[in-house]
């Protein structure tokens, strides 16, 4: 009886412990993998839709999800579908996608958004806002969608100057969020799935105080520049996000851009 009892407790946890690596799927399936991982880390509700998706395996499912959702037409960029090939899926795509997919089989419904700071929001009251919407999500059991985003500057040969360029975006799946921020601390500690290591990472998404940076808001169709500290900066030690092929001497940045969590 005790074999039969821990059999049965290892099969009811399995679930909540299984990573889809992004390797398996493909280089541009950041999105639909961290979704994938929201639902196999997420409250029962999430983990009863994936084992409700098609597909034996998570490669499986996502595959299928891919190729049925994701040939849906996207929001951002107008002609295209939801996952393109070769440029993989925008925030407010996988927004679209997530809740797609979710309206089949169960009443949870996403909410979704940009991270910017407003205009008249304070660098503390911007980052107790962010801090509040990841553990709102966190709280109901729904691991958070988290995108981030890269920006350097890249020397410009026609303008021959430095032009402080976007480089890459991300996305994974936050699961575990410091509890409360402590008096006068600037940031806060997250872990996170990262479907391009497939492994648990750590994080820390803070203001910055020191120094002031741009960043643009939006999609490559449409977008605008922020500057006065626009975002939350992150510090992770697995992130490159193309930071490391940049030259030792110039600036680099992440942000965190886009949430995707529980309303």
């Amino acid at each position: 009886m005790r074999s039969l009892l821990l059999a049965l407790v290892f099969t009811l946890t399995l679930p909540a412990q299984e990573i889809l690596p992004q390797k398996e799927v493909g280089a541009w399936a950041c999105g639909p993998c961290a979704f994938v991982n929201m639902l196999s880390q997420g409250k029962p509700e999430l983990r009863t839709v994936l084992n409700e998706l098609a597909g034996e395996s998570l490669v499986e499912k996502v595959e299928k999800l891919i190729a049925t959702v994701g040939k849906k037409p996207s929001i951002s960029y107008p002609g295209k579908t939801l996952f393109v090939e070769k440029e993989g899926m925008s925030c407010t795509d996988l927004g679209v996608f997530s809740n797609l997919i979710l309206k089949e089989h169960t009443k949870v419904e996403l909410a979704s958004g940009f991270l910017d700071r407003g205009n008249a929001e304070t660098l503390d009251a911007h980052l107790h806002r962010v801090h509040a919407t990841f553990r709102k999500s966190l709280d109901q059991g729904v691991p958070l969608i988290l995108s981030f985003r890269s920006f350097a500057p890249q020397w410009n040969e026609k303008e021959e100057k430095y032009l402080w360029t976007g480089l890459s975006g991300h996305f994974v799946t936050v699961v575990e969020v410091q509890e409360d921020l402590r008096e006068n601390e600037k940031g806060f500690s997250f872990q996170f799935i990262d479907p391009f290591t497939g492994r648990r990472e750590f994080g820390y998404a803070a203001i910055d105080e020191a120094r002031n940076f741009t960043a643009a808001k939006g999609n490559a169709e449409r977008w605008e520049w922020k500057t006065n500290r626009p975002f939350l900066l992150v510090t992770a030690p697995s992130l490159r996000l193309q930071t490391a092929e940049q030259d030792w001497f110039l600036r680099t940045i992440i942000i965190a851009n886009y949430a995707i969590g529980a309303k």
